[in-house]
This record gives C-alpha cells, sequence and structure tokens, in this order.
C-alpha cells in the first residue's frame, strides 16, 4: 500500500485544516507523499500543518497555479475549455503519482473519511486496478460516487488516456447522454468491470451520514454536520 495522496484547492482555509486533520489522524499506512494542486492564485494555509508529529509538512507538496478551469458547469454554461478543474487536477495528479511508482489516491478537498478507509479501499480494489463509488440512488443522483478513489500505479497510464479520449467534460456522449466526469468513470467500469470495482462503504453526496459506521467518508458537509461531528468526538 504506496500510495500517492492527492487533491485539488481553491478556496476554504477552514475546512483544508480540517480535511488535513483528518488525513493525518486516519490514513494507515499513511501516504508517501500528499500532493495539492492549487488554483486562481490560492494557498493552501500552512497553519494545517502545526502541531502534527511526524511532521506532515515533510510528506507535502502544493502545486500553485494563477489559473483556474473552473467548474464543470462553467463549461456547460459556455466556457470555451474541454476539461473542467476537477478532471485536469484528478489527471495531472494520477500522473504525478504515476511518475513518482506509486498508486493514487484521490480525497476531494471537501470529502472526510473515518475508519481505517485507506485499508478499506485497497480491500475493496482487491486484485482489480482502480475502485471508487457507485450510482447515487438519492440526491444528487449522480452516475457514480468520486470524492474518494484508488487507482493502481499499473493501470494510471490506461486510466488517463481513457478518461481524456473520452472528450470535453461539456458535450453530450453518443447526442444523448451527459459527458461529466461521473459519467465517465461510470462508462469506464461498465467497459471493464474486472478492472474496476465499487466501493463497499461510504455516502459521498448521499444522505443521511453513517457516522456509527466503523468506515466511511461523504463530502458536501453542512455546517450542523460538522458540527454534530464535532459532538460525537470525530473531528
Amino acid at each position: 500500500m504506496n500510495y500517492l495522496l492527492g487533491s485539488g484547492y481553491y478556496t476554504n482555509s477552514e475546512f483544508a485544516i480540517t480535511w488535513l486533520k483528518r488525513i493525518c489522524d486516519s490514513a494507515r499506512p499513511k501516504p508517501e507523499k500528499i500532493v495539492i494542486v492549487s488554483v486562481g492564485g490560492e494557498r493552501f494555509p500552512k497553519v494545517c500543518f502545526e502541531g502534527f508529529t511526524p511532521n506532515w509538512r515533510d510528506y507535502f507538496s502544493e502545486v500553485n497555479l494563477a489559473g483556474n478551469l473552473g467548474h464543470v458547469g462553467d463549461l456547460l454554461k459556455g466556457k470555451d475549455r474541454d476539461f473542467c478543474g476537477w478532471s485536469a487536477a484528478v489527471i495531472t495528479l494520477a500522473m504525478i503519482a504515476y511518475t513518482a511508482e506509486l498508486d493514487f489516491i484521490f480525497c476531494e478537498s471537501d470529502t472526510l473519511a473515518f475508519g481505517p478507509w485507506v485499508e478499506k479501499l485497497y480491500s475493496d480494489m482487491n486484485d482489480a486496478d482502480m475502485v471508487f463509488g457507485g450510482k447515487m440512488e438519492s440526491e444528487p443522483f449522480m452516475a457514480c460516487a468520486q470524492g474518494l478513489f484508488l487507482i493502481r500505479h499499473r493501470f494510471i497510464p490506461t486510466f488517463v488516456s481513457k478518461y481524456i479520449q473520452m472528450g470535453s467534460d461539456s458535450r453530450l456522449y453518443d447526442g444523448k447522454s451527459d459527458n461529466l466526469p461521473e459519467d465517465k468513470f461510470h462508462r469506464l467500469r461498465e467497459a471493464m468491470p474486472d478492472k474496476i470495482k465499487t466501493l463497499s462503504f461510504g455516502v459521498d453526496r448521499q444522505r443521511p451520514l453513517p457516522i456509527d459506521s466503523p468506515v466511511w467518508y461523504a463530502q458536501h458537509f453542512t455546517p450542523e454536520e460538522l458540527t454534530l461531528m464535532q459532538e460525537k468526538g470525530l473531528l
């Protein structure tokens, strides 16, 4: 389980502190490297590293970029780019992991995971090469969940090439269905079921939160949910 943990960063420094603390407290084994792609001229808050033992700053690298491709919604509204910021960051981070000869775990910047989630990622992937969340059966009803996923090192070039070959995030696929990042992941899994598996844990953007589960993850937390988790001793 030698892996690089990657994410993107744009705003919300307060939650970034919570995010990094959760990674440091629960990622076992710890990542060989944490890499953040920061866009729009933003900087990951260095206060995040204060008080951590061992010094997690030693495992951390940040790619600082002035540009910002934006949300996929910006492309759907007419921004002239093929890939949104999420897609570009995932591709970039995946190739950095490949260059470092490491597996790649992506944990989105608004995602928190609890329990032995690294071990569970690898267990769910088993002898396959990639694993991510299943179709959302409630709001927002996306084709899959992508807040947390794992790609084995040997599969990274295949993932990157196939993802890019699917084309722009904003176009229609076969003139019928969307070509959003979630749709691309879903089609990859359908095309390679022996290589790509589905997570057995977590709710991603669905609710309710499985707070009492031994291992889980979610994203897009409300202030009320964060308060509840603090009261439960999870944060």
